[in-house]
Parts: C-alpha cells; structure tokens; sequence
C-alpha cells in the first residue's frame, strides 16, 4: 500500500473518530448527563483510558448507559488499533531520512488537510446541521421520542440529584395549574429552583405556571422527578384525551405572578357571557378580566362595550388565572 492511501486512509479514520465522539457524547447526554460530563466519560472510553471519578459511577447504574458504555469501549478500541496500524505501516513504508525527505510533501499536505477539516468542523453553518444530524441519529438508535421531555442531572447526592427539565410534553397533573396547585414538595418532595422561559429566568413564586418550553431546575428524588416527567405513552394518549375534553381551551400566552394573559376558544359559552354584551358580562368589574383581542374565522374583531361573543370564538384576556379558570372552564 503506498504511502498516499495510507494518509488518506488516517485521515479518514481520525475525522471519523472525532464524529463518533460527539455521537456517543449526546446519546449519552440523552440518558440525563450534562454535555461535559458525557463528553469527559465518552473520551475516557473511548480511549481505554479507564480513568475513574465518582462521576463514573453514574454509568453503571443505568442498564441503558451500561450498554452505551460497552458500545463506546467497543468501537474505541476498534477505531485505535486501526489507526496504530496505519502509523505502524507510515514508519513500515519510510525506513530511511532521505524517504521521509521524499514524501514529506505528501505529509505536510496530509497535515494541512487535517488540521483545515478540524476548524471546518468548528464552523457554526457546519457544526450545527452536523450536530442536529448526529442527534437525530443518536435519538433513532436509542429509540426515544424526539418530543419526550429531556431530563438532564446536574448533579447527584445519592438518592437526590439536581435535574434540569426541558418540557416538551407536560405532566397532566401540572397542565394549567400554579405552583401552589401541583403541591410539588409534598406530592414528589421535588423542589423547583429555576424557571427559565425564553432564554429569560423567571422569579419562581406560588402562583408561578410551568409552560411547554420552559427549562426547569428541580431539586429531590430522582426516582420521583422521573416518574413525575417521563410521560409513557399511555399517559401521553391520556394527557391528549383529557385536554380535548375540556370544554373551553385555554393557553397561557405569559404568566405575571397570579395575573396572567390568556388565550381562550370559545366551544361552549359560559353563562356569564351567553346573550350580553361586554359591559353586561360584567367580567372587569365582577371579575378583574380584562378582554383583549377577539378573534372571529380567523379574522381579529374590533371589540367596544358592545361586543357579543359567539361560539368559535377566540379571545385574548388579561387578569387573575384562578379566576379566568372560574369563569371560562366552570
């Protein structure tokens, strides 16, 4: 073999390498590790390095990691006794200094090309498409759902861990509900620490209301904080079920404290609303709700102290939660 393909074939080897790295670092972040820990614990497999933390216990107590892990060792060990090979057969092919004068264009090319393809991969336009790649694959191989809710551990204390919760699907028992409502420490023993919306951190208080989206701290269990975000499919299909059963909708557009902006779908007109106007509902004066766009077959309505509501419609109000729940659920 010349020494040509055997560079090429390096090269390949090596760049494919570090593709794998990454790929067992976020199948291993989607079993709850954070990116660091993951990538720490990937390359000391990967390498054979063996090297042990108290953050390696970690693996083997999960069946999933523990099969992760074999997969990781196995394919490590496979790609370097490749690639030792490949520089064993370098050193087989250039046995003298004048040889290695003769080929060291070859090399410095060999190199150049490596290195261009290291700071290509770096690349934002190239390392995002290529990372969204490598988490689809990674999530297809481990057969999760790619809307699951993502559980992250930040930090464990035996039985409790700090997790960070990324919700994509939201427990029946938390839908619509403020802090109060779920009664998360006395139900879970879970406490929640942070709520980030938006890439902006919420002030957590009672009558704060987790959305779809939101990234949440939580301090307690692990097992329950598990059990409480780990929707299986049949809580899933009940979820779905019990929400298409309400009679009106209801969506948390933003939450301030107890007040919050919301939008409603009018399938069944509440008594208080049936054949008055707005001012004859009397909803800002009886119940601090404040209506702030109507919406019509997709059309937004002007609203005055003479707007009637219709079924279908969908409308925008603004004042306490519990009683836009009272009025519009009851």
């Amino acid at each position: 073999m010349s020494l040509t393909i055997i560079l090429i074939l390096m090269l390949v080897f090596i760049i494919l390498y570090i593709i794998l790295v990454e790929f067992f670092t976020i199948a291993f972040r989607l079993t709850g590790l954070t990116h660091e820990k993951a990538r720490f614990q990937v390359i000391s497999l990967f390498t054979n390095a063996g090297f042990t933390t108290r953050e390696s216990e970690i693996i083997p107590s999960s069946p999933k990691r523990r099969k992760l892990a074999i997969a990781t060792m196995i394919t490590g060990h496979i790609f370097s006794a490749i690639i030792v090979s490949l520089i064993v057969s370098i050193f087989t092919n250039i046995s003298t200094i004048n040889e290695l004068k003769d080929h060291s264009v070859v090399i410095l090319i060999s190199l150049a090309v490596f290195f261009l393809l290291l700071i290509v991969l770096k690349v934002p336009f190239v390392a995002k498409p290529l990372s969204k790649l490598l988490e689809r694959s990674a999530i297809k191989s481990m057969q999760r759902r790619p809307n699951k809710n993502i559980i992250t551990e930040l930090d464990n204390y035996g039985k409790y861990s700090i997790m960070e919760v990324l919700i994509n699907e939201m427990p029946l028992s938390l839908v619509d509900k403020p802090l109060y409502e779920t009664d998360l420490k006395n139900n879970y023993n879970i406490n929640l620490l942070i709520v980030n919306r938006k890439n902006k951190v919420l002030d957590v208080s009672a009558n704060t209301i987790l959305q779809k989206g939101d990234i949440i701290v939580l301090f307690g269990p692990v097992q329950n904080i598990k059990d409480l975000f780990n929707l299986t499919k049949k809580e899933h299909i009940e979820l779905v079920k019990e929400l298409k059963e309400k009679t009106n909708e209801i969506a948390i557009i933003d939450n301030y404290g107890k007040e919050a902006m919301v939008e409603v779908t009018l399938n069944k007109m509440p008594e208080i609303i049936i054949d008055k106007t707005l001012i004859e509902s009397k909803l800002k004066e009886e119940h601090g709700i404040n209506v702030m766009m109507l919406k019509r077959q997709g059309t937004v309505v002007e609203i005055s102290k003479d707007t009637t509501f219709i079924e279908g419609d969908t409308i925008v109000v603004f004042g306490e939660y519990k009683e836009i729940k009272e009025v519009f659920l009851n």
